[in-house]
């Protein structure tokens, strides 16, 4: 664990070996001290070490922060431990434990020895970091380089609880009957207040502070009745600390590849390292006691050891078990249920990639120049072919059945599967056109297709399957797209239908395996709903009709900075790239048109300390630059306008006709859109 985090440090490594070398000094100083002197030199050892380790991150604000805090604090409660031991030596004339603890037998109603004795609990209280002295842990813990939060809520936590049984089981044990009823409070409250803590964190060093706070109440009672031996504390102590230090070795790597220190870093854990993840469950599960893990004995021998004294106090102890399950499942719950977010982002440098499309639907072959990409990219021939298919034409009952290949013939800039930098050329024969269906169009106009304006504009138009007004050429597109999606690496880019007709699939996509999408053919993540559009655009297909729809993109590890603040606004090039598409008739990112029924307290995304933010109605997109979050947008399609209905309209001489779709055409466009969108994106 210490290697790990140390990887980065090695010109350093000598003065934390050091520094580490000192805290274990003072940990066995305090554990083996036979007088207050011995005592007090260990725990300063051990103070001046962590104040050292905790600000060690110099570069980092948070972490001068948590050594200053730490510091000052610190030496207030040294003042005070140093303060009680004097009282103690003014009255006993020793530092010796056991010639003390004579004196406090003979005289334990002295106010001056029972004030030092206070004083001294309550340094060795501040640095266990219990109620109502534990304020300082969690500002220092989130602060400190994760290791020396490591270090301090396993080794410095049991040392100093190990050195106050000591204190209790020797010097201190006369005065028990005063200081056990006052142990067993803070020892419930420390319980209560750490779980209730906890369970707002997100932050995983903040939520095992105050994690760490709440056991520390279950180690005082095992303080409560010290002639009983030491096996109670130190049996829940190594359970402890094992379990904690099983997390902290998983999370420092996290942590480290993620950028990451909240709950999300463990994300989908369980999917990449099933082992790991299992190991992490099985310590989070011990912590809270759950049979028949050591934990679970852990806590059973220390109630037994104080059932019959403290019943109140055992029965809030396992109602505090119980409660802490809630706070640990958050892990558990990531780890297992939720997706990978912390995908390592990419820097994308800034490419200049044009793409010049050409062809026509019933022409020899469409095709593309791409210039722009930069040379000795890794180019997977069978993705862009995969690609292709997702879009070709007759893949299944829902979609035109046109039948074409659609396999793409590369013409240059690739060379044994890496791009050389020259503009990439490529063709993609058209195999099966039926030029005779589109006669009766050759002047005719179908009602809002292009056919008119194309007339008007240019004076001539190629009406043999729409020509370049079909949506054949983005077959193009996709090739483009599918080259783009692999100069981009970890960008990742999910496409889905989401709505068809009337039928909205209202679920966030949060909420869907968006993995699961080519797994019917409408390309709709929702099973049930699903079928529902497949029913739907056959229905609308038997009838002669033609029906719109949704796709719904989301891109996730965009890194932050992408787009310009006015007129090349990220979200006004999506917007542009994604109207330009065939039928496209809206297009709305992040919350959309739905923004308008909120207010600004509602809407505005907060940001979490990782600079992520809670919510993201912004669509990963402010001020036209992209924020590191999802971006997730809609495309609207409309409803293709050539159907097989008798419809009234004109000819290019102003006649009226009678139009009437033949030939092969899509229901709804939006199943094979879906790669074309994706493609845009790109």
């Amino acid at each position: 664990m210490a290697g790990y985090f140390y990887d980065d440090k090695k010109e350093n490594i000598s003065d934390y070996a050091a520094v580490i070398l000192f805290i274990l000094a003072g940990s066995l100083a305090m554990i083996a001290f036979g007088n207050f002197v011995m005592f007090f030199i260990g725990i300063e050892i051990l103070s001046v070490s962590l104040y050292i380790l905790v600000g060690s991150n110099k570069k980092e604000m948070s972490s001068n922060e948590a050594a200053f805090k730490y510091f000052l604090l610190g030496s207030v409660v040294s003042g005070i431990l140093l303060m009680g031991i004097t009282f103690i030596y003014a009255i006993t004339g020793s530092f010796d434990l056991s010639e003390i603890a004579q004196v406090i037998e003979n005289q334990p109603n002295n106010i001056l020895l029972q004030v030092g004795v206070v004083l001294v609990i309550i340094a060795i209280l501040f640095k266990a970091s219990t109620v109502p002295f534990q304020f300082w842990a969690p500002d220092v813990y989130e602060g400190a380089p994760i290791l020396t939060t490591a270090q301090m809520s396993t080794l410095v936590k049991v040392a100093i609880l190990a050195a106050f049984f000591k204190l209790l089981s020797t010097a201190f044990l006369p005065m028990l009957f005063f200081i056990a009823p006052i142990l067993a409070i803070i020892s419930a409250l420390t319980m209560i207040v750490g779980n209730l803590s906890a369970f707002k964190q997100n932050n995983v060093k903040r939520l095992l502070a105050f994690s760490g706070i709440s056991h520390a109440g279950f180690m005082l009672m095992t303080l409560l009745n010290p002639t009983k031996g030491s096996y109670p504390i130190l049996f829940y102590a190594t359970v402890y600390s094992l379990a904690s230090i099983a997390i902290f070795s998983i999370a420092i790597p996290l942590f480290k590849q993620t950028k990451n220190p909240d709950i999300s870093s463990f994300d989908g854990l369980a999917k990449k390292h099933p082992i790991v993840a299992f190991l992490v469950t099985i310590s989070f599960l011990s912590m809270a006691g759950i049979p028949p893990l050591a934990g679970f004995w852990a806590k059973y021998y220390l109630f037994i050891d104080i059932f019959k004294d403290y019943l109140w106090l055992v029965i809030i102890a396992i109602l505090n078990s119980a409660a802490s399950i809630f706070v640990y499942f958050k892990f558990i719950w990531a780890m297992y249920t939720k997706e990978d977010g912390n995908a390592q982002k990419i820097e994308i440098p800034m490419i200049y990639f044009f793409v010049l499309i050409f062809g026509e639907s019933h022409g020899v072959a469409i095709g593309g120049v791409i210039d722009g990409c930069p040379a000795g990219i890794e180019v997977n021939l069978d993705k862009i072919q995969f690609e292709l298919d997702r879009r070709k034409p007759g893949q299944s009952a829902i979609v035109t059945q046109r039948k074409e290949s659609d396999m793409v013939q590369f013409l240059s800039g690739i060379f044994e599967n890496k791009t050389t930098g020259v503009p990439i050329g490529f063709i993609i024969p058209n195999e099966n056109h039926h030029s005779k269906d589109y006669n009766h169009l050759k002047d005719n106009y179908r009602p809002s297709h292009a056919d008119f304006v194309y007339d008007q504009k240019y004076g001539h138009r190629d009406y043999k399957g729409g020509g370049r007004s079909s949506a054949r050429e983005t077959a193009a597109r996709i090739v483009a797209g599918a080259i783009a999606k692999q100069v981009l690496q970890n960008v990742e880019f999910y496409g889905y239908v989401s709505a068809v007709g009337n039928l909205q699939l209202n679920k966030s996509y949060q909420e869907l395996d968006l993995s699961s999408v080519e797994d019917n053919i409408v390309r709709c993540p929702d099973q049930k709903m699903a079928e529902k559009m497949i029913n739907l655009i056959k229905k609308v297909r038997k009838e002669g009709d033609t029906i719109g729809g949704i796709v719904t993109c989301v891109i996730k590890n965009v890194p932050i900075g992408l787009g310009d603040p006015v007129f090349d606004k990220l979200h006004a090039k999506l917007g542009q790239a994604m109207l330009s598409i065939n039928a496209v008739k809206g297009f709305e990112y992040g919350s959309g048109f739905s923004s308008i029924k909120m207010k600004g307290s509602e809407h505005n995304d907060w940001f979490n300390s990782d600079h992520s933010t809670k919510t993201n109605y912004s669509g990963g997109i402010q001020g036209g630059i992209s924020n590191g979050m999802d971006i997730y947008f809609n495309v609207a399609f409309k409803p293709v306008p050539t159907i097989m209905l008798p419809q009234e309209s004109i000819d290019k001489y102003g006649n009226k006709v009678i139009v009437e779709g033949k030939g092969r055409h899509d229901p709804c466009v939006v199943p094979r859109a879906v790669p074309i969108v994706e493609a845009m994106a790109a």
